[in-house]
């Protein structure tokens, strides 16, 4: 068994003797996690399942008895590690895809951040808007309404960078109902110009 098992990838065993009666075990313990107990009074085979650092086991074991066939064992070894093999690589394409999420949210809190504060320059209050995966600028006017500034690239949709952002849709709301809408540039100037444009109404009405 032990020739068996350091071929399949496993560190060579380790032999101890447990608190509890005194049990001679030899240990095997598989980069993907997967341990083998071999008790030596009675060569039953125990197969569980742990984190890379062997520091947390999971719920699943298998047990197998000394007349289990090697053959049967070795099989269930084998299907062990091919399941956490996969498990370990659909953790580390999770772990990627949030770590582009958080990264791709840093870039756009970024980029945001430059924009507020152009508008709170112009007496705009103004924040940054996540809306699933989509986000954009929402400036909050006295009267309740609500400016979105949404980011379009070239092809008229949002861009996966705000570095592609070409341009802003301008989109005035009162509650669900459209009031009024604009494009502007991303060239400071024009764009804070846009957005004072688009408010000018309300604004003029407060403070009338």
């Amino acid at each position: 068994m032990d020739r068996h098992l350091q071929g399949l990838g496993f560190a060579p065993g380790v032999r101890d003797i447990e608190e509890i009666g005194s049990i001679a075990v030899i240990t095997y313990r598989h980069p993907t996690g997967v341990q083998v107990e071999i008790h030596e009074d009675t060569g039953d085979v125990f197969v569980s399942y742990w984190d890379r650092d062997f520091r947390h086991g999971s719920e699943w074991e298998g047990q197998f008895g000394q007349r289990t066939p090697e053959k049967v064992v070795l099989a269930a070894i084998e299907a062990a590690i091919e399941h956490a093999t996969q498990e370990q690589a659909t953790a580390e394409r999770l772990e990627a895809a949030a770590r582009r999420e958080r990264e791709a949210r840093k870039e756009v809190e970024q980029f945001a951040d430059v924009i507020i504060k152009m508008l709170a320059s112009a007496g705009l209050d103004a924040r940054l808007k996540w809306l699933g995966n989509h986000w954009d600028i929402r400036v909050y006017l006295p009267d309740g309404d609500e400016i979105a500034c949404n980011p379009l690239g070239r092809d008229g949709h949002m861009p996966p960078s705000p570095r592609d952002v070409e341009s802003f849709l301008l989109i005035r709301w009162r509650g669900f109902k459209v009031v009024d809408t604009a494009t502007t540039s991303t060239v400071a100037a024009e764009f804070v110009n846009a957005v004072k444009e688009i408010a000018q109404p309300t604004t003029t009405a407060a403070v009338a």
